[in-house]
This record gives C-alpha cells, sequence and structure tokens, in this order.
C-alpha cells in the first residue's frame, strides 16, 4: 500500500513508526527509499514528512533535505500556522537562512506568522518569536557575549496588534507582573514542550502573559525612534507616548526587566529607560514651581517619576566589562511597586513608602530611607493578613 492510499491519521501514525525503526548509522542506503517517502508524504500529509525530517535532522545531511524541508513551508493554506510547522520552521531554520535564492519563501513565512503572533508566552507564540527575531538578529547566537547587539535590529521588530499606541493591555500586564519570568532566555533557551518549561506557568498565565524576550527588544527599538524623530523637541503627541509609557504599565515592565538574568534584555530595559528619561527633560521637570510648570507638563505626575528613574540610575554603578548590571530582584520589584501604587490611595504599605521616598527626599534617596522602604515592603510578606 503506497504513502497515498492512507489516510491523514495512518500516514502520520506510519511516520511515527519508521522514525523509531530507523538504524543509528549507514542510512546512505536508505537515502533515496526516504526521499521518495518524504516526497510522497509532502503532497498528502505534510506533518508526516516533517516528522522523518525531524528524526535525519540530526545526522548526516543529505542533498534533498533541505529542499524537502524548504518546500514544506509553502504546504500549508491555513491562515494560522500550524503548530507542527512552527516546530518544524524552528528546528530547521538555520540552515535554510542559508540557503541560496530562499528569502523570498522565509519572508513569506514569517509574514504569515507574524499576522497570528501575540507576544505571549504559549508554546506557540515562543516557536513563532524565535523566528521573528531570527529574522532581525544577525548576531549569530553571540547575544551573550553582546548584550547591546539589539539596537541593530530591534527597531525593525513589528507589533503584535494592529493598531500601536503604547498603551499594554491591563490584564496581560497583571498576568505578566504576576508570573515574572526573570529567567527568561537564561535557562538555554528551553524548549516550550520540555518539562521544565511546563512546569513554570500555567495555561492561562501562558496566553495571558506578555514574553519578555519579544517585549523589550520592541519597546526599546521604537523608543529609540520615537527619540530620534522628535528631534530633541517637546511636542503634545510625545507627550501623549511619554504618559502613555509611563503610566501605561510599561515603565512597571521596564524596571522588573534590570533584574533579568539575562544580559541582553537588562540592556534592552536600560536602554528604554535611558530613553524615557531623556525624552522627560524635554519638559521643565526639575522645577518646583508646580502651579505653573503643570500646565506645561504631558501628565501631574511626571516629575516624580523622573526622580525615581534618577533613583535607580544614581544607585548603579558603572560596569567595567560592557555588561548591563543586574540589579537584586527585591530592589526591582520596589520599584516597580512603588511606581504601580504612586497613584493609590495614601493608607496603602506600598503608596507611602513610594509618597516618602518620592517627594520628601529633595532629589535624594538616603540609604536609611532605602532599608526602611525595603523592610516595609518585605514587611508585606510576613505581615498576618
Amino acid at each position: 500500500m503506497s504513502a497515498i492510499e492512507l489516510s491523514d491519521a495512518q500516514m502520520l501514525t506510519a511516520a511515527k513508526v519508521l522514525v523509531k525503526s530507523l538504524p543509528e548509522t549507514a542510512l546512505e542506503d536508505l537515502s533515496e527509499k526516504l526521499k521518495d517517502l518524504v516526497k510522497s508524504f509532502s503532497g498528502c500529509t505534510a506533518e508526516a514528512a516533517a516528522i522523518v525530517l525531524r528524526a535525519l535532522h540530526g545526522r548526516q545531511r543529505q542533498s534533498w533535505q533541505l529542499p524537502a524541508a524548504r518546500r514544506l513551508l509553502s504546504t500549508s493554506e491555513d491562515t494560522e500556522v500550524p503548530e507542527w510547522l512552527l516546530q518544524h520552521a524552528v528546528l530547521w531554520w538555520p540552515e535554510l537562512q542559508q540557503v541560496p535564492g530562499g528569502s523570498k519563501k522565509l519572508q513569506d513565512f514569517v509574514e504569515k506568522v507574524q499576522k497570528s503572533y501575540r507576544a505571549s508566552c504559549s508554546p506557540r507564540d515562543l516557536l513563532a518569536q524565535k523566528l521573528l527575531l531570527s529574522m532581525e538578529d544577525t548576531d549569530d547566537g553571540q547575544r551573550p557575549q553582546r548584550p547591546w547587539s539589539f539596537r541593530s535590529w530591534a527597531q525593525n521588530l513589528k507589533p503584535w496588534i494592529a493598531s500601536w499606541e503604547w498603551d499594554l493591555d491591563q490584564r496581560r500586564l497583571r498576568a505578566t507582573t504576576d508570573h515574572f519570568r526573570f529567567n527568561r532566555l537564561a535557562e538555554g533557551d528551553a524548549s516550550p514542550y520540555s518539562d521544565a518549561w511546563n512546569q513554570t506557568l500555567d495555561k492561562a498565565a501562558e496566553s495571558d502573559s506578555y514574553d519578555i524576550a519579544y517585549l523589550l527588544p520592541f519597546l526599546a527599538g521604537q523608543l529609540r525612534l520615537t527619540y530620534q524623530e522628535s528631534h530633541g523637541v517637546a511636542s503634545q503627541t510625545l507627550g501623549a507616548t511619554l504618559n502613555a509609557v509611563m503610566c501605561g504599565g510599561t515603565l512597571e515592565i521596564l524596571l522588573l526587566s534590570t533584574a533579568c538574568s539575562n544580559g541582553m534584555l537588562r540592556a534592552c530595559a536600560f536602554e528604554a529607560l535611558s530613553i524615557v528619561l531623556a525624552m522627560s527633560y524635554f519638559w521643565n521637570v526639575t522645577s518646583f514651581e508646580k502651579d505653573e510648570v503643570n500646565k506645561r507638563l504631558p501628565f501631574r505626575e511626571l516629575p516624580e517619576l523622573v526622580r525615581l528613574l534618577c533613583f535607580v540610575r544614581d544607585g548603579i554603578e558603572a560596569p567595567e566589562d560592557g555588561f548591563p548590571p543586574t540589579l537584586p530582584r527585591l530592589a526591582a520589584s520596589f520599584f516597580c511597586s512603588v511606581r504601580a501604587n504612586s497613584d493609590s490611595a495614601p493608607a496603602h504599605a506600598l503608596s507611602n513608602v513610594g509618597k516618602v521616598s518620592l517627594w520628601e527626599t529633595d532629589g535624594r534617596f538616603p540609604g536609611e530611607l532605602v532599608r526602611s522602604g525595603f523592610c516595609r515592603f518585605a514587611a508585606c510578606f510576613c505581615s498576618p493578613r
């Protein structure tokens, strides 16, 4: 019975049985038969062909395998790329990018992936993220050694929604901060199908949380573009952008990300924070004549938020090796909470800490106040409810 006479389910089963029975060595004699089988699978159930090619990926390369792997990228006519095809693309992508004359097909495939990408932590989006960044990142896997390389490609990243206006979805923002993954990309790029990954997030958090590995370089790139286009001049449009960034949830994500284990993600966070601070100085944020200055500021809390960023900046020593420093996670969480609660009722414990540290220090952040703030912050976890 030929492959064409089998049902889709039977072909998938046959492919799985076949790859289990393949010998570890001496596949040269089977090369032509495997080639014909993959070809017949590709015309019927492409997923079965992908299963066979996956089993051959780590073995001695045959000339027909790369063209066969590339052809599978064009087999799906669905609006959304199937998950098995994303797995196939991620596995073969580094080699497919080196095939002469194949860049147009790869670009078309990536554009199709982009349309359904949500920048979440779901297994599908994690696979898609690898492809989307690989089309822009030309660092050849050297990101840990070159954490600032994102500057050359981050501006090319596209938003995951039709209209990007700097505001993050508040439900997804809450899921991201509640399940913040400080070790993202510092875990050896664990597969989203591994047990290690599946134990970190529940299904709801997977689909709701933003993936900071895409979000941070995207934000850094967009902020740099906005800064360059402003030409150093304050405007109503720039003020609206600054308001959305500092009050719409982006600032909290950036502050938390200063404690990420991965050097590139920390570099993205520090880059974005420095641009936000530079943009803020387009206005007279150091003036204490609040009755007059508030008429010109894009929003009332801007001077206090600038002061918070200065506290973070001034408390960091310049690294000697070029790597962005890693803030303690407790410190990053504290600064994030100060920002998140700066508009809350004064009775809230974290709000009190924030208001004392931001508005009663005259631009300074004494060590005893920091220690007092951290003690009160830690007490929130220890106090009986």
